[in-house]
This record gives C-alpha cells, sequence and structure tokens, in this order.
C-alpha cells in the first residue's frame, strides 16, 4: 500500500491535521494492489461466502468471467484514507455513501484519491468526495465520506502485530 497525501499529492504525513489546517481542493492519493489471500481472509472475517468471491468454475459462467473482490474491501480504503492521511490519525468518521462502478478483480491495483469538497465549521465536519480507478484507469468506485477530524494534531499508530 502506498500513499501521496497532501495538498497537491506529495510528502510524508507525520501527524494529523486538525480542522483548521484542511482547505477546500485538499487532497491525498491511496494506491493498494489486492490479493486472493484478502479476498479469502475477509471472506472468513465477515462470513460472505458468496461465489463470485470463492468459486472461479462458477465465475466463469457468469459476466464477470472470474472471482471479483469483496465490494468491501475496496470500500475499506476509504476509512484508510481519512484515519491515515486526509485529515490523517485521530480522524472520526462520519458516514460515507459509495457507488461501485466496475468489479476489482485479484491482482488490480486501486488508486483511490479523496479531495475535500466542504467544511462545515458548526458541526466541525469535512467532507471528501472519493473516486477509486483501477490500473486501466477505469473507476471503480466513487462517493463521499464526511469526518470529524481530531481537534489536536494526532501522531500514527502503529500497526499491531498480526494475530494468529
Amino acid at each position: 500500500m502506498r500513499a501521496r497525501p497532501g495538498r497537491a499529492g506529495g510528502g510524508a504525513v507525520d501527524r494529523s491535521r486538525t480542522f483548521d489546517g484542511i482547505r477546500l481542493g485538499d487532497r491525498a492519493t491511496l494506491v493498494r494492489t489486492w490479493t486472493e489471500v484478502e479476498t479469502t481472509r475477509c471472506a472468513r472475517l465477515i462470513g460472505d461466502a458468496n461465489p463470485l468471491h470463492l468459486d472461479e468454475a462458477y465465475c466463469r459462467t457468469t459476466r464477470f468471467g472470474r472471482r471479483i473482490v469483496h465490494g468491501v474491501l475496496t470500500a475499506s480504503m476509504v476509512p484508510t484514507l481519512t484515519g491515515t492521511f486526509l485529515p490523517g490519525p485521530g480522524t472520526i468518521g462520519a458516514g460515507f455513501s459509495i457507488e461501485y462502478v466496475a468489479p476489482v478483480y485479484f491482482a488490480d491495483t486501486v488508486t483511490l484519491e479523496g479531495t475535500v469538497v466542504a467544511k462545515d465549521p458548526a458541526r466541525h465536519r469535512v467532507t471528501l468526495e472519493v473516486v477509486g480507478v483501477n490500473q486501466r484507469n477505469e473507476v471503480v468506485l466513487r462517493g463521499q465520506v464526511t469526518v470529524v477530524p481530531p481537534r489536536r494534531p494526532a501522531p500514527p499508530a502503529p500497526l499491531p502485530p498480526e494475530v494468529g
């Protein structure tokens, strides 16, 4: 997973941005390649045994022609973007709406860009438009996310070790 956070998409983030430090037009980009392993883990974790994600023979008989990544995995890029990069650590999600435009297949690389489109000072909330494209530059998802940025900058927390 790679990210290009910042006003114009460059530089590392070592702390979150508060409401006052966020400007309309600020954006961040997250890049991730999805694998069969992640889809299998997702199926086990959430209990979604839909054959569209797990059964290659079945998928060959569908309009997709092969297995697809769970939509929830692709959508998970949205809170990763907002909670890690823009605004960053300490951000709380207030809601999001996602439209799945095209399927994501194993080994597809999705680039998600979030752009700040609104600020609500009365509620201390920020809204970002998000668009995800695959390596062929096809839109795979789009939507909006509303978040509550931290009141004080917060450093990122280390990821915990994987549990057996």
